[in-house]
Parts: C-alpha cells; sequence; structure tokens
C-alpha cells in the first residue's frame, strides 16, 4: 500500500509539474506572439511609414534663399539706371517657449523695448507706420466705422483735421502705459504655453465642410463656421489613432494625408513671433539688452563657483529671445512708379505690377544644404552632403523715366484733388521710339506701406444709388465668374426670377456650401468705364470705399 500510494504522489508531482510548465511555455509563446506581431505591423504593415519618419529625421537640409531680383529705371537721356526696387534685411523678433523660465519678465521686457513713445503716438494715430502686432490695441484708430460714427454724432467738439482721427478718448485708445500691459499680458499669454495647441488645418472650409467636420467629433478637432476655419488641437488630438484622424479629415476636407498627420502630432512649442520688421536700431538695442544679462548672470555664475556651491548653466532673461533676420522688398522712392512697380505682401507674394507679370524672372531659385542629423539633431558631415548654390533674380529693367515719372505723377495728382476726381491715369510715350517713360495713376501709395492700398473710408449710398451697384460672384473652385448683375438681380427674391435657371440653381449651391458673402465684389461705377469697388456694412446705406 504504501508503494502504491507513494507512485500515485510522484505521477501526480510529474503531471502538476507538466502542467505548469504548459503553462509557463503558453504564456512564453503568447508573449512570442505579440512580439512577432508587434514586429510585422512596425516593420511589414507600418513599414514604410516608419521608414518615411526616419528618414525625414535622419536626411533633412537646409534652404538657401535666393536674393529677388531688382527693378531698375533708366534715364531717358543719359542712360543712367535708378533703383525702383531692391531688397533689404530686417529682423524678426520671437522667443522660444521651451527655455523661458520667467514668461512675466521676458514679456514685461519685450514689451518695455518693442512698445515705445515714438510707436504709441503712431498707433494712437492710425498711421501705417504702426507694427501690425499692435493694431488689434488701437483697434479704434484703424476702424473707419467707429470713426464715421463719432464724426456724425456731435460728440465731437472741437473739428478733427483733414485725415486726422477723433481723440483717444473718444476711440477708447489705451494710454501709454495701458498698452505697454495689454502688449505685456499678451505675449506672456503666448510664450506660457509650452506645447503647440493650434494648428489650422484648412481656411476657406465650406458650410458642408464645417458641419461634416463637427459631425465627426473627433477630440481635438474644431470648426469655426464664421471663419470658415477648421483647426487642431494636437495635445487633445488621440496620438495612438493619428493614422484613421488624418485619413478621415483628408476624405472630407480633400487635402494631403502625410501634411495633415504632421499637424495633428503633438510637439513643442518652440517659435512664438512677437514683431516683425524690427528697425535696426532696436536690433541692436535687443542685442545689447542681451549681452548686459548675459554678463551679469556670468559674473553671478563664476561667484558661485567660486563659493564652491557647484557650477550651473548660465540662465540670464533673454536667453529664449532670438533674432532671425528677414529679406523684405524695399522701395526708395516710395511712391514713385508704385502701380507700375507693385509690391509684396507679408507672405512675399507678389501682388500685381511688375513685380507679379515678372515674378518667375525676379524671384530666382532658392538653394539647398543637404545634411544627415544624429539623434540629438546635430550635423554629421558625410561624404553625401551636398550643397545646391541658390541662382539670384533676374534685374528688370523698365524704359520709365525716374524724372519724367515723378513730374507726371505730381501733375496727375493735382488734377486729381483740383477735379475732385476719383482717380487718374497718364501716359507719356517717346515719339521717335514709342518707348513708354511714365506711366502714372492717382491716387498714389507707398509700396513700402503697402497696407494703404487697402485702407477704407464710409459713403452714404441711398436706396436708388444702391440699385446701381453692379456685383459680380465668383466659384470659389474654377474662379471662373457665375454671375454680373445689378444688386437687387442678385439680393432680391422677385430680382433673382430675371436670371436664368442654370445661374439660380448655381447661387443656390453656392450658399448653402459657401453663403455669397464672402464670394461677392461690390462695384460703383462713375462713368461708363470707370468704377470704384465698394463695401457692405452691418448699418444699410453705409458702406466702405478704398
Amino acid at each position: 500500500m504504501t508503494r502504491l500510494s507513494s507512485a500515485k504522489t510522484e505521477t501526480s508531482k510529474k503531471r502538476l509539474l507538466q502542467r505548469r510548465m504548459i503553462v509557463v511555455y503558453g504564456f512564453f509563446l503568447l508573449l512570442l506572439a505579440i512580439v512577432v506581431a508587434r514586429l510585422m505591423d512596425l516593420q511589414v504593415l507600418r513599414g514604410e511609414e516608419y521608414r518615411a519618419v526616419a528618414q525625414s529625421q535622419h536626411y533633412g537640409g537646409v534652404k538657401l534663399p535666393a536674393k529677388r531680383g531688382e527693378i531698375l529705371a533708366s534715364d531717358s537721356k543719359t542712360g543712367d539706371s535708378h533703383i525702383l526696387a531692391t531688397n533689404t534685411t530686417l529682423d524678426l523678433v520671437y522667443v522660444d517657449p521651451l527655455i523661458t523660465s520667467h514668461p512675466t519678465e521676458v514679456a514685461e521686457m519685450l514689451s518695455d523695448m518693442l512698445l515705445t513713445e515714438e510707436v504709441h503716438g503712431q498707433c494712437s494715430e492710425g498711421a501705417d507706420a504702426c507694427p501690425r502686432e499692435l493694431v488689434r490695441f488701437y483697434e479704434g484708430a484703424f476702424d473707419p466705422l467707429t470713426q464715421y460714427h463719432l464724426l456724425h454724432s456731435g460728440a465731437l467738439l472741437e473739428p478733427v483735421p483733414v485725415g486726422g482721427v477723433p481723440p483717444p478718448a473718444l476711440l477708447k485708445l489705451p494710454d501709454f502705459a495701458e498698452a505697454r500691459r495689454l502688449f505685456a499680458r499678451d505675449i506672456e499669454r503666448r510664450i506660457s504655453e509650452k506645447r503647440v495647441t493650434f494648428a489650422p488645418l484648412k481656411y476657406g472650409a465650406t458650410k458642408r465642410e464645417v458641419a461634416a467636420v463637427k459631425e465627426m467629433g473627433i477630440p481635438g478637432i474644431e470648426a469655426d463656421a464664421e471663419q470658415r476655419l477648421v483647426y487642431a488641437n494636437p495635445e487633445a488630438v488621440p496620438q495612438q489613432s493619428l493614422s484613421s484622424v488624418a485619413r478621415a479629415l483628408t476624405a472630407v476636407l480633400q487635402l494631403d494625408a502625410a501634411k495633415t498627420k504632421d499637424l495633428l502630432r503633438s510637439r513643442p512649442l518652440r517659435y512664438v513671433a512677437v514683431m516683425r520688421r524690427l528697425p535696426p536700431a532696436l536690433s541692436l538695442k535687443i542685442k545689447e539688452e542681451q549681452v548686459r544679462l548675459y554678463r551679469e548672470a556670468a559674473a553671478l555664475e563664476r561667484e558661485t563657483r567660486k563659493r564652491g556651491e557647484g557650477a550651473q548653466e548660465v540662465d540670464y532673461l533673454l536667453r529664449s529671445v532670438a533674432l532671425i533676420p528677414e529679406h523684405w522688398r524695399f522701395y526708395p522712392d516710395g511712391t514713385i512708379a508704385s502701380h507700375v512697380v507693385g509690391f509684396l505682401n507679408t507672405n512675399q507674394e507678389p501682388q500685381y505690377g511688375v513685380e507679379r507679370t515678372y515674378n518667375a524672372q525676379l524671384r530666382g531659385q532658392e538653394g539647398l544644404i543637404s545634411t544627415v542629423s544624429d539623434p540629438h539633431g546635430g550635423q554629421i558631415l558625410t561624404s553625401d552632403q551636398t550643397i545646391i548654390q541658390p541662382r539670384d533674380g533676374d534685374t528688370v529693367v523698365l524704359t520709365i523715366d525716374r524724372a519724367i515719372q515723378r513730374e507726371t505723377e505730381a501733375i496727375l495728382a493735382e488734377a486729381v484733388t483740383r477735379f475732385e476726381a476719383e482717380s487718374g491715369e497718364a501716359l507719356v510715350l517717346d515719339p521717335r521710339t514709342g518707348r513708354i517713360l511714365a506711366m502714372a495713376n492717382a491716387p498714389l501709395f507707398d509700396s513700402n506701406n503697402y497696407a494703404m492700398v487697402y485702407q477704407k473710408e464710409p459713403i452714404e449710398l441711398n436706396a436708388g444709388k444702391r440699385k446701381e451697384i453692379v456685383v459680380e460672384i465668383y466659384h470659389p473652385d474654377t474662379g471662373a465668374r457665375v454671375v454680373k448683375a445689378y444688386y437687387d438681380d442678385v439680393f432680391t427674391g422677385s430680382g433673382r426670377l430675371l436670371l436664368s435657371e442654370k445661374i439660380r440653381k448655381t447661387l443656390e449651391d453656392l450658399e448653402q456650401l459657401y453663403g455669397l458673402e464672402g464670394l461677392t465684389r461690390y462695384f460703383l461705377y462713375v462713368g461708363q468705364t470707370l468704377r470704384m469697388e465698394v463695401f457692405p456694412t452691418d448699418k444699410p446705406g453705409l458702406w466702405l470705399k478704398y
């Protein structure tokens, strides 16, 4: 009995051990299966995706900007050249939030340096010299409707000079101290963010696209119907589902899937632009202040090391502030031939004139330094590194004679003022060769302050005058003109019945997709061929014109 019982016990132990071994082997086989499945996912199913990411991180490049070609005028007598358009370099000041340890102090110091009393005066007067980053703090000085209501409300006790603006108190403009405080708080708010929380995905989205995005309900994806904007907060977007989210969005918004996925990726915020086009004196002041603060911090660090308290990294208040040189177009003569030359906007895009017509010749071809980076972002010198030199743009020489152009513009501007005309044009040709020596338009504008081209002033139009307004509606996708008709023919039910069925159907489709407000241009003819563009406001009978 004892031997039989002992044998059964041994058999039971062996079976139990075998079961345990099966469980252990099964567990390890399960782990192996998970690892194999993960490797299959990374290397086979999503191999191309990760390979592309690795290539983009390992192989990169530095773009070398090309110098834009100059635009010259020719002296008709001597043949000498005069510069109408050339290039200059002005700094942009930005902050790296990731290394900003004292955002409040940094914001206040930048506000004090950038917003001087002179700049405050320019912005309070609504001058073109006011930096664009500060315009929103002086909104009343730049809003023609606010000024119009004040000028016609009887609230002014003293007359306002021609071209001036009502007093700051009535426009609710901030005083110098308050303007600096507002600017500082705005900078502080922006540089206190350590991660990217706003990434625009599509501007000009249709009503249907906005509704579709809202219906998706994807976390971190927002759509603004009023601004026709779809944007994302990468910190709220599920990072494990980036591919599927990007595919869903691109199917609705017709975007590039790879670029959309990059925009949705969570990442640190390393760049907050504070102000562009700094005057050289202001750039120098910021650099000098950085040097002074660095020297003070370095001296303090040396004293700390002498006391045996250990060495630390030198940290000073403006360590996170940097200046980047940006190339800007410069027009030495300002208004001379401004209509002929045109200008470049903030995005460095040519706007009419020679700048736009000959953009392909003027812009040149940017170069590239191909680089290989290590895991820390440092450059690795290899034999594969190549440098493609930029090719500067061509110089365009016009037959315009600067002296004749200037005199023609002066005569034309005086005539427009004297006869109270809306505008004027003049052309001067050499009778022997047919060369154009002057091509003048009035009113003039300064190409360096091209924003004044878009300045508007209020005008009153009664119901009878409104019926004379001609509207043009263009399709946003094709750019083709859908209709050209009088205002009432398009925006009243009885008037639209006079249009063809095809045009009515197209207008209905555009209303559902976009709304007609952003697609319509309004023109008031002041002659058989001369017309001026006008813009509606919230108040009936009150319009804006350039």
